[in-house]
């Protein structure tokens, strides 16, 4: 009779420390509250962005609170003027892997955010910024917003691997598989000889696929195009030679 009892007793504490460890490892979503102050950069703030590696812009907001008393993470949300943020052309978390109310980020980070929002090499245009608080499944966007004003680097942001030309105007025509390649004397130096014809376009690709960016020259400027189209053009057919000698500044002239 004892073991029976004892059996049961047992079953009952197992039962009971089950249904405990059940109700102690539910999870609960932690709720969090939305940033209510953007400090900087200020509203309407115009950045010419610099090709620089240390260049960089300060973007800081007031804290959230989270309801466990845990730091929230952060995100800076950039959308095109006019966008929700439902769906940000490009977000950063902030420093320390999301968990400072401020975030450093670098022209050239800027400068592909602008690229994105459709900006072309070289363009000047308005983009609007806010911060997202999270704190594990629940995420709260700031009740404020802000724009900015960038000024897109010329010539190449990133250094292409290999550099082509094609078009018309160029001796491979508009068959990309036939375009010429670029000898690469130096990292973000190319240079090629060969024949332009006059009023026939031409333009650079990074590659002979789909996926190429394409590059154009427009009044001794390099630029990038974000939407695939851009050409230049020659008042006369000459044989000439092509030099890119930086990454910033405008890079591509003929020498007859």
């Amino acid at each position: 009779m004892k073991t029976k009892i004892f059996s049961s007793l047992l079953v009952l504490c197992i039962s009971i420390l089950g249904t405990s460890c059940t109700s102690d490892m539910e999870y609960k979503d932690v709720n969090v509250t939305s940033v209510q102050q953007l400090y900087t950069p200020k509203d309407n703030v115009g950045i010419e962005l610099q090709a620089s590696a240390t260049a960089s812009v300060f973007f800081e907001w007031a804290s959230a609170l989270a309801e466990d008393g845990i730091s929230p993470q952060y995100e800076v949300l950039f959308d095109k003027v006019g966008g929700d943020f439902s769906k940000p052309v490009y977000s950063q978390t902030s420093d320390d892997m999301g968990l400072r109310s401020y975030a450093t980020i670098s022209h050239k980070t800027l400068d592909k955010v602008a690229q994105l929002a459709g900006f072309g090499s070289g363009e000047k245009g308005s983009l609007v910024w806010t911060v997202r608080s999270s704190r594990g499944v629940v995420q709260q966007r700031a009740t404020v917003v802000r724009t900015l004003t960038v000024t897109r680097l010329l010539g190449f942001t990133e250094i292409p691997a290999q550099l082509f030309i094609t078009g018309e105007g160029s001796e491979g025509g508009t068959d990309v598989s036939k375009a010429l390649a670029f000898a690469s004397p130096a990292s973000g130096e190319f240079t090629i000889f060969t024949k332009l014809e006059a009023g026939k376009k031409y333009h650079f690709v990074s590659g002979k696929d789909t996926e190429a960016r394409v590059f154009y020259t427009e009044s001794g400027k390099l630029k990038e195009s974000s939407t695939g189209d851009g050409a230049a053009t020659v008042s006369e057919t000459v044989y000439t030679e092509l030099i890119s000698t930086s990454t910033s500044l405008p890079l591509l002239w003929p020498r007859w």
